[in-house]
């Protein structure tokens, strides 16, 4: 009797220390995140869940970078290595969007770099936009659809677009929209949205407006045209400092007849930068090759509108690259075999704001707000003639 009662302690204990075993093995598992995962199976990425959704079966983290962190997912690989900080999609709802100032903790381990696709989140937050004069009816009239990257802080720029090269907006096939990420706090978002209130041509997508996060912008530019522009026949990418000759851009583009072409200021064997000081710092981790593919350089470049959702859906499968010029047009054009074509008017560079000058160009880079309204003035000057960038006379 005696040893059937000790034979049943036994059990009872062995059975006790396997469920105690089990159940802390389990919440350690939980919370690192450590879980199974499955990629996922949408066929279409644009409807794929967002971060928003209920999903948290991928293990997400933030890769150690030289200035902000980038958001990625490790998908199957369950793996928790120095530089690595997981934490669940539920929680990337509340933070992906944070700045991170993170610094390298000198592992040599290989990172592995997210796909663009597992950092961006679609969708945009442009409920005030007017898309009636912007692209109606899905752009079936649009022949050129104008999308100005901007920055939260650069409300003096938008005024001066507005108030100058902007005013082709308001022609039945001309569509333009600025594009912007969202603040750091709520006194930014306000901001913007008073602006959009009034205004409303500001398209504005799920993440922080910040330099490394130009891609995303990029992305979300690409995503709205797709989305609500389809049928325009271009899309001009540009940025906030770029003056834009519109007359001399209409006419180089009836001149156009080619399908699937990027349009810009094509750079050849340019080599990734390999100084961590510098803002165009790359790893070789995050690009191993010397020399980058054929890109065109971001402050103004043209798509013909067949390509716009091609672009946009192969680059969220390519993995992410914080410069977006040489990610979109370079490694993603090339892998979708779309032409770069140079075209020595897009000048994505200073030059001197001369009547002639600015003229003899489609678009002129780093123009300050107030050189907006000379150049503008300039344009419109009949008084003074110019020839191939140089002025035959002035009447005054």
């Amino acid at each position: 009797m005696a040893a059937g009662i000790l034979r049943f302690i036994l059990i009872l204990i062995l059975v006790t220390f396997t469920i105690f075993s089990y159940l802390s093995k389990s919440s350690i598992m939980a919370k690192l995140n450590l879980g199974p995962s499955e990629p996922s199976e949408n066929k279409d990425p644009l409807n794929a869940p967002s971060a928003s959704s209920n999903n948290t079966s991928s293990t997400s983290y933030w890769t150690l970078d030289s200035d902000v962190g980038t958001l990625g997912s490790t998908g199957n690989n369950n793996h928790i290595r120095i530089g690595l900080v997981p934490f669940s999609d539920r929680l990337r709802d509340n933070k992906q969007d944070k700045p991170f100032n993170l610094v390298s903790l000198g592992s040599k381990a290989p990172i592995r770099i997210p796909l663009a696709g597992a950092i961006y989140r679609p969708g945009h937050l442009d409920n005030e936009i007017d898309m009636e004069r912007i692209c109606p009816r899905d752009g079936l009239f649009t022949k050129l659809l104008v999308l100005i990257t901007s920055a939260i802080s650069h409300g003096a720029a938008r005024m001066a677009i507005r108030q100058t090269w902007m005013h082709y907006g308001f022609r039945r096939d001309v569509g333009m929209a600025f594009v912007l990420g969202h603040g750091k706090d709520n006194k930014q978002n306000k901001v913007l949205d008073d602006e959009d209130f009034m205004y409303r041509d500001l398209i504005r997508g799920h993440f922080v407006d910040s330099y490394n996060n130009l891609t995303l912008k990029t992305m979300s530019s690409l995503e709205w045209a797709h989305r609500h522009c389809r049928r325009a026949r271009y899309v001009l990418k540009t940025d906030d400092d770029m003056f834009v000759n519109f007359p001399k851009l209409l006419s180089f583009l009836d001149k156009l007849k080619a399908n699937r072409t990027i349009y810009g200021r094509r750079a050849d064997y340019w080599k990734p930068v390999r100084n961590r000081w510098s803002k165009y710092y790359i790893s070789i981790d995050q690009y191993a090759e010397k020399v980058y593919p054929a890109f065109t350089t971001g402050p103004a470049y043209l798509l013909t509108g067949d390509i716009v959702g091609d672009l946009l859906n192969r680059s969220l499968r390519t993995p992410f690259l914080k410069l977006e010029d040489v990610f979109m047009t370079g490694i993603v054009a090339e892998s979708l075999a779309i032409k770069r074509v140079n075209v020595r008017e897009i000048a994505n560079i200073r030059v001197d704001l001369d009547a002639c000058r600015i003229r003899d160009k489609i678009t002129v880079h780093m123009v300050s707000p107030n050189e907006q309204f000379e150049a503008w003035m300039k344009l419109l000057d009949d008084s003074i003639k110019c020839k191939n960038g140089y002025m035959l006379r002035n009447s005054n």
